[in-house]
């Protein structure tokens, strides 16, 4: 059974410069099984409203992370694979039964940004106004067995359409799935 995922907090993002002020993962119970190791998983984004980019983008994803008080205070770092490049770092905190992720890509951008990535994939798209929200309800989390499950969804996205001087808002989802055979 994953650990319950509530939207906690926004991510902002402003015109100039993009403010991250974390998101929160509604733990049930204390962290009380192994968060480090090495994980596999697929990072997948989905853009919606664009017909050209209605494929998905999912490269695979390596994640090496620590839990050195073995109680949700986390850090790391994950390369992306099959092509795709990206690394970033990861990061969060763990305080009163709730994980606030702090950083999942590129610092000080929201969770699952990774400048790299989006530019190459999403080319005629802007980011610079876009806001991310932490999946609610069964987004995901850690189950306790090496499983951990992360999702959320950008809006406020606009990407320029095949008519010179038009642009049209769309949504993006951000999905991680990803595996820890060992947990430690």
């Amino acid at each position: 059974m994953h650990s319950v995922i509530q939207a906690g907090a926004l991510f902002t993002v402003a015109a100039v410069a993009l403010a991250g002020v974390g998101c929160s993962t509604q733990q049930t119970a204390p962290a009380l099984f192994a968060i480090g190791g090495t994980y596999t998983g697929t990072l997948t984004y989905r853009m919606t409203g664009l017909p050209s980019a209605s494929s998905p983008i999912a490269p695979a994803i390596t994640i090496q992370m620590s839990d050195p008080d073995a109680n949700g205070n986390i850090s790391g770092s994950f390369t992306l694979g099959q092509g795709f490049t990206g690394t970033g770092a990861i990061a969060a905190v763990y305080s009163a039964s709730v994980i606030n992720w702090q950083q999942f890509g590129d610092p000080g951008k929201p969770l699952f940004y990774i400048g790299t990535l989006l530019a190459a994939s999403y080319p005629a798209c802007n980011f610079a106004s876009a806001t991310f929200v932490l999946g609610e309800g069964n987004g995901g989390g850690f189950d306790g067995m090496g499983h951990l499950d992360l999702g959320g969804t950008y809006s406020g996205i606009t990407c320029t359409t095949g008519t010179p001087g038009d642009s049209v808002a769309t949504m993006m989802t951000a999905n991680l799935v990803a595996f820890n055979p060992s947990p430690r």
